[in-house]
């Protein structure tokens, strides 16, 4: 996982399992995620989910970017019993 930085932005999949985003790589605010269909194909990972622990490989055309306040932080741990 990466430091998430306020006033950055982040390309991000959205988790599989849960649906939340989880960020691999920071960007420029106006970058556009464009390429040849193939290189967009490529799969990366895997990436572990911030909120559900899942591992995932995504496609870089499920991409999306993010400002890093609309990136949630993980959820607190539960409290030991």
């Amino acid at each position: 996982m990466i430091q998430i930085v306020p006033g950055k932005s982040y390309l991000c999949f959205s988790c599989k399992t849960c649906g939340h985003p989880v960020p691999f790589m920071e960007c420029e605010p106006t970058a556009a995620i464009q390429g040849e269909s193939d290189a967009l194909d490529f799969e990366v990972g895997p990436y572990a989910c911030s909120f559900c622990s899942e591992l995932h490989r995504y496609k870089l055309s499920e991409s999306v970017r993010r400002p890093a306040e609309a990136i949630p932080l993980a959820p607190p741990p539960l409290p030991i019993q």
